[in-house]
């Protein structure tokens, strides 16, 4: 058995080569950039109305109050889409131009009075606008370049490309881009008591595979493609002649397998991978829950993962594990934890690291606050619908006292970090 920091080391060791593909840029939703992009083009490209209203020289407005309002002769209308050239009106002075939201500004102009600023019509006549106050230079003028410069970086090698990376690529008329093709993983469950999720009736010892659906679920929000998955009894000649038949169709980079791999005389798949040529590189490591995991190379392409049976053991396994894995595949940075303060004395193995099922939030004075659920057995699927987080309490210690400060990261993979409520 291995502490958990052992065989993330390991697990680091493992070298993958996911291929480089280019995608359509709403095809490339989920995938990792393999290249660093930048913007193409100043945005906005010109200076342009933030509001309906009228366009002004605000020189010409310094002077204006309610005692003594300015007069200007309103000489036409700038619609949005509109080409204009006013060359000979912007010589004028005391001149202004009805303008739309997102039209363009005039160079010679720097200011835009709100339609709804403008001087009651019982006060102006038609073609006249009269101003009671002096207007500030750029006032609600949008300034060329105010969002994005050319050669603003908008994705980096390495980052997830998420909605708000497709608006501001679409905004510089980037419609294809290079990405890590995605993962594929395969996923067998195994186990005699287990039955498809979706049988409505259960005979005696039966229990519905929920860990599959879960694993389905997570993966592809990790930015995997579940190529397929298997249910299989406990029978190690099958597995073999399972995961065989899987490398070959489906090429996979990755295989998880549940169950069958702890100490009970149905725990064939350590065994079943020796008889395949693999290389377990570890089996059991120094964490609860799910400390049988199994960690082996199939072939130069196929690593495997074995988590155990017990849903939340897998989905710990999935979470400090896999997740890990396809990072550093990816080439993304490690997941950074955030410190919260412990809500509730917790005790724990000495020489274990847990990870716990747990509930951040945010109190009034702004401190980050976790208390671990009860509920904790790795079988207890009820309290993870409490949790929006892991608390990570490391091995070394065997009780965590309220007010010490612990590791938390969210409990599904995030780019966002948490979705933190405060106190209820």
């Amino acid at each position: 058995m291995i502490s958990y920091d052992e065989a993330i080391k390991i697990i680091f060791e493992q070298r993958a080569s996911f291929p480089v593909v280019e995608r359509s840029l709403c095809d490339s939703m989920g995938h990792v950039c393999a290249e660093s992009i930048q913007a193409l083009e100043t945005i906005p490209q010109f200076n342009n109305s933030a509001m309906d209203g009228y366009v002004l020289k605000s020189s010409e407005t310094t002077s204006a109050s309610v005692q003594s309002p300015k007069s200007f002769q309103v000489v036409g209308t700038i619609a949005a889409g509109s080409e204009i050239n006013l060359e000979d009106k912007v010589r004028e002075t005391f001149v202004s131009w009805r303008i739309m939201t997102g039209a363009p500004v005039p160079d010679a102009f720097d200011a835009v009075l709100r339609i709804e600023d403008a001087m009651p019509p019982q006060h102006s006549s038609d073609g006249e606008l009269r101003i009671d106050r002096p207007l500030s230079v750029g006032e609600h003028v949008r300034k060329s370049g105010e969002d994005f410069n050319k050669g603003d970086t908008i994705l980096s090698y390495g980052d997830p490309v998420e909605p708000k990376h497709i608006m501001a690529l679409a905004t510089q008329g980037i419609s294809k881009l290079k990405v890590f093709d995605k993962p594929k993983v395969v996923v067998i469950s195994t186990g005699e008591e287990l039955v498809t999720y979706t049988q409505k009736e259960l005979n005696p010892g039966q229990i519905r595979n929920s860990t599959q659906p879960f694993l389905v679920a997570a993966l592809s929000q990790m930015g995997a493609h579940v190529k397929s998955v298997h249910l299989l009894r406990d029978d190690a000649k099958k597995f073999i002649e399972k995961v065989s038949n899987v490398l070959m169709s489906d090429s996979p980079d990755i295989v998880i397998t549940t169950g069958a791999i702890s100490m009970g005389q149905f725990d064939f798949i350590p065994q079943a991978i020796r008889e395949m040529g693999g290389n377990i590189l570890f089996h059991k490591a120094e964490i609860r829950p799910g400390k049988p995991i199994l960690f082996s190379r199939l072939n130069k392409r196929t690593v495997l993962f074995g988590l155990p049976g017990n849903p939340i053991s897998s989905a710990v396994g999935l979470r400090f594990f896999v997740e890990p894995y396809l990072r550093r595949q990816l080439n993304q940075s490690s997941e950074i934890p955030v410190s919260a303060i412990l809500e509730n004395t917790t005790q724990k193995k000495l020489e274990l690291r847990c990870f716990y099922k747990a509930k951040v939030y945010s109190t009034r004075q702004g401190h980050l606050k976790v208390l671990i659920l009860d509920g904790q057995p790795s079988f207890m699927v009820h309290s993870l619908l409490q949790a929006n987080a892991w608390a990570v309490l490391p091995e070394g210690k065997n009780e965590y006292h309220e007010g010490e400060v612990v590791d938390v990261i969210p409990l599904h993979a995030s780019r966002g970090g948490f979705e933190v409520r405060g106190e209820s």
